[in-house]
């Protein structure tokens, strides 16, 4: 393939980003989600756009993959992505890339930044051209705290799968949304799309698809884009810490999220008294249209989190 020049750059994200970098399970990130899918679906060709550093090529190799290949913008060296040039090809992906195979696998989920808004067809249409499983998933509005080009809620982009016939399984979301070894952008909004009649593999696992899948915030990404707070803070590591311990009580087959693992309220909010002990007023109370307060917030005991059935059979999964 000949080199496209002209590619536009890469728009740059800094929440999303810093939430990368500041993760020290990033390196599990692409294992962990390959690892999973590859349960379901054997992947031996693994094709990438965007591509930019790779690290999801270099992941699906180590589970098994024969062939990889990248495509995106030259911004860096072949090798800092540790390809070699048949393995990497610079594209422009606003625009429709011919490839002269299909793969088993196409994985796009850093190259929505790499097109405009008015070419986030094309891009759409590259990948289902590519394969008929399509891991996929893109930043969501104000992601970086300020509106970015083609940053899309997940119906749009499903909205664009769908026309080329795609329909999405969101398989990923549910699984992995309190498993820290992987960064909470992809927890967050990477999506499994597969073309209609390429199901079965999951189908035989009970796996139903989601024309209409929602857009979904995950709180540790809420935590960084509501006024720029950085990765560092006390919350936000209380945050992790919770979300580590619910994993581990969901893998292990537990009632859900401990106790102690809640995390605990900030040094303003520790000396509050306690609903029971804090007189009623007008803020702490939703009256109907008559003066009713049947609607008045009472504090509740909080049910138990149920575990998550992961649905994962053992055996070969392969098609």
């Amino acid at each position: 393939m000949s080199e496209v020049v002209g590619a536009p750059p890469l728009t740059p994200n800094p929440v999303i980003d810093a939430g990368l970098a500041a993760s020290q399970e990033q390196a599990a990130s692409q294992h962990t989600i390959l690892g999973f899918l590859a349960e379901i679906r054997k992947f031996p060709t693994v094709v990438e756009f965007g591509c930019d550093d790779a690290s999801w090529l270099h992941a699906a190799r180590r589970l098994g993959a024969t062939e990889i290949r990248g495509y995106g913008n030259q911004e860096r060296p072949n090798e800092v992505r540790g390809l070699t040039a048949e393995e990497f090809f610079p594209v422009d992906l606003s625009q429709i890339v011919k490839l002269e195979k299909t793969f088993a696998l196409a994985i796009c989920l850093e190259g929505a930044r790499q097109v405009d808004e008015s070419s986030a067809g094309n891009l759409i249409k590259t990948l289902c051209e590519a394969s008929t499983w399509v891991l996929f998933g893109a930043d969501i509005p104000y992601a970086s705290g300020k509106r970015l080009p083609n940053e899309r809620w997940v119906e749009s982009w499903a909205k664009l799968f769908s026309d080329n016939g795609y329909v999405c399984y969101d398989v990923l979301r549910s699984r992995f949304w309190h498993d820290t070894r992987v960064a909470f952008n992809y927890r967050q909004g990477a999506c499994l799309y597969v073309r209609k009649g390429a199901h079965y593999a999951l189908k035989a696992r009970g796996y139903y698809p989601s024309p209409c899948p929602p857009s979904l915030i995950h709180p540790e990404m809420f935590m960084q884009i509501a006024g720029g707070i950085p990765t560092h803070h006390d919350n936000t590591a209380r945050l992790g810490a919770f979300y580590r311990s619910a994993g581990k009580s969901i893998d292990k087959g537990g009632a859900g999220m401990p106790n102690n693992a809640i995390p605990e309220p900030s040094a303003g909010l520790k000396d509050r008294k306690s609903p029971e002990e804090e007189p009623q007023s007008e803020n702490t109370a939703f009256a109907g249209p008559d003066g009713d307060d049947k609607f008045r917030a009472h504090p509740t005991k909080a049910d138990s989190a149920t575990p998550v059935d992961t649905g994962i059979a053992q055996d070969d999964a392969s098609r």
